[in-house]
Formats: C-alpha cells, structure tokens, sequence
C-alpha cells in the first residue's frame, strides 16, 4: 500500500501532495564547505604553502631568549662602533677647528707685540764732568711699558790700532723694574778710567761701551738688548779732529782705516802743495 510508506512527519504536511520535493531558492542553498578548493584564493594558497610553513620553522628560535640576547648585543656593539667613529670625526673637526685658532691667536699677539710690544737702545752720552760719561736706555713712544730690565754693561778704553785693554774694565749691573715709553731710564754715570784728553784727542784711545741686557716687552717675552759701541774724537772736513763720534764696534776698524788715508793725503799734499 502507498500510504504505508509515508513517514510520520509527512502525513501531516498540507504541501505533500506525493509529488517530488520542491526546488530549494537562493535563500535554501547551502554555501560550500570552506575547504572548497575550488573557491580558494591564490594569497591565501600562497600564505598556506609558503609562508605558514617558514613561520612554523622559525618560530622555535624566535621562542629562543638566547637569540634575542645576541641581536641586542650585535645591536650594541654596532651602535658603539658607530658612537667611536663619529666621536673620533668630531674630535678631529674640533682639533682642526684649535689650530686654526691658537694659529689666528698667534698671529693677532705677533701683531700685537710687533706694533705695541716695548723697544728700546742703549745711549751713552757726555756728561759735565769730563771724563765722566753716563748711560742710559730709552723706549720709543706709543708702545707698552718695558719691564724688569736687567744686565751688565762694560766700559773700558783701548788702543784703536792694537785693539789692546788700556787700565781695567768697569762693570756697571743695570736693574730697572719699568721704563716708560718716550722717556729714559735713570742715567748711570761712570767714571773712564785712565782717560787722557791728549790720547783722546790723538786717537790713541776710544771708549768701548759693551752690554748684554733683556727686557719684558709687555706680552711677557724676554727681548734681548746687545751692544757693542765705540767713541772716539772725530775728524772734521778741514782735517781736525775734535769732539766725539760713535760708531758700533764692527764699524770701527772701517772708520780708522779712512781717517789714517784721509792724514795720509793730508800729510802728502803738505809736502807737496803744487
């Protein structure tokens, strides 16, 4: 019998009319399983083939604390040798940059002492009590102070033809703590030993004044001062000799030499004045 085989729940279901099922709608369909590799995506294949198995290798060192402490150590060891290097460079910008300014430093205070720093000379000059003479030192105007002056000077009489000492040798210690620009220092008089007039007068004597002094030249340089001067009487154009004249010692022999050609004409055209 037909009805004998329609199941409980059919019997009751007014749209079961023993005909076949009805199409199920767009609502009724089920979507596939999403293991369908027919609806799969090609990023997601790739991500399943590719990169799911990389991370799944990696994984177990990137769980490793001992490879983490080693990139942070070859992080900072970097990081350091970078730090040296740049250091290093600054240093050297910096050292570069110290010679360029000592280098401009010493060239503005060799400026400065050139046009600033103290210069002085010795002067001998007569004084009233013939044959006493007297020295002093002077410093040009418009400059610093010369300080703490200090030296010897010499003083002795010789024979200008053997250059032989003639009684003995004064030695005069000059100490002065400040000369002042465009002024002398106090004068030290000395007395000439053995002095003659007559010699003098004859050229058989001269005064050699020697020194050997040193000055601070107001930029704390120690300047030195040497001299060697000679006076001696002076010869006129008309063949005397009167007065004195100075000349350094170097130049001495020079001026002998011309005054002994000057009497040697003198003495010949007396002879023969035609």
């Amino acid at each position: 019998m037909a009805d004998g085989n329609i199941k409980p729940n059919q019997e009751n279901d007014p749209s079961n009319d023993g005909c076949d099922p009805p199409t199920p709608t767009g609502k009724d369909k089920v979507a596939p399983p999403s293991g369908d590799q027919s609806n799969t995506d090609p990023k997601h294949e790739a991500s399943r083939h590719y990169i799911k198995p990389a991370l799944k290798w990696i994984w177990p060192y990137l769980k490793d604390a001992t490879l983490w402490t080693t990139l942070a150590t070859m992080v900072i060891a970097i990081a350091t040798i970078c730090y040296v290097e740049y250091s290093g460079q600054q240093m050297r910008i910096m050292n570069g940059q110290l010679t360029e300014m000592k280098r401009s430093n010493d060239l503005t205070r060799s400026l400065s002492e050139t046009t600033q720093g103290a210069i002085c000379q010795p002067v001998v000059q007569n004084s009233s009590r013939t044959p006493y003479k007297y020295f002093l030192v002077e410093c040009e105007a418009g400059r610093l102070n010369a300080t703490l002056m200090s030296g010897q000077i010499s003083v002795s009489l010789q024979d200008p033809q053997t250059g032989s000492l003639i009684g003995q040798k004064k030695v005069i210690d000059v100490n002065r703590q400040v000369i002042r620009p465009g002024r002398q220092s106090d004068r030290i008089d000395f007395e000439i030993a053995g002095f003659s007039d007559s010699d003098f007068a004859s050229l058989k004597q001269v005064i050699v004044i020697e020194g050997s002094l040193a000055y601070d030249d107001g930029f704390e340089t120690r300047t030195p001062m040497n001299f060697c001067y000679v006076r001696h009487v002076q010869r006129g154009q008309d063949g005397s000799y009167s007065g004195e004249v100075e000349d350094t010692c170097n130049l001495l022999p020079v001026t002998l030499r011309r005054y002994r050609e000057l009497d040697a004409i003198d003495k010949q055209y007396k002879k023969n004045p035609n």
